[in-house]
């Protein structure tokens, strides 16, 4: 399933005046991952500034490697970004950040999800 990005659009543009802004940390984290002389310690770094968003990397690499909540394999962040990438780790990010702007109530947020991670997450 993927997203009508009219329906997106549209949705987008019918809240934008309640929509909150990114938090500071991520527009810090998407700095560096536009910086070309940034590297994964910096990324990792910043990444540890926020403990929410560092587990639900976590959780979602373990995701990825098939282990279910509660029987992780891969315990720190340098892994996860170094299995993930920088391009996935900047959707990841933002598509987190877009989801935690909608209420979870909207069924769009999903939508955001499944369009920008896939469906394995």
């Amino acid at each position: 399933m993927s997203a009508n990005p009219n329906l997106i659009r549209s949705l987008v543009e019918a809240r934008r005046d309640s929509l909150k802004p990114f938090p500071q940390i991520v527009l810090d984290i998407l700095a560096v991952l536009d910086d070309e002389g940034a590297n994964a310690h910096l990324l990792v770094n910043h990444l540890h500034r926020d403990p929410v968003l560092s587990g639900r990397l976590l959780g979602l690499v373990n995701t990825l490697v098939g282990k279910p909540p509660g029987q992780r394999v891969i315990t720190d962040v340098m892994t996860s970004v170094s299995m993930l990438g920088f391009s996935r780790i900047r959707s990841l990010v933002s598509t987190l950040s877009l989801r935690d702007a909608f209420s979870p109530a909207m069924p769009m947020a999903n939508q955001f999800w499944e369009h920008y991670c896939g469906p394995r997450f």
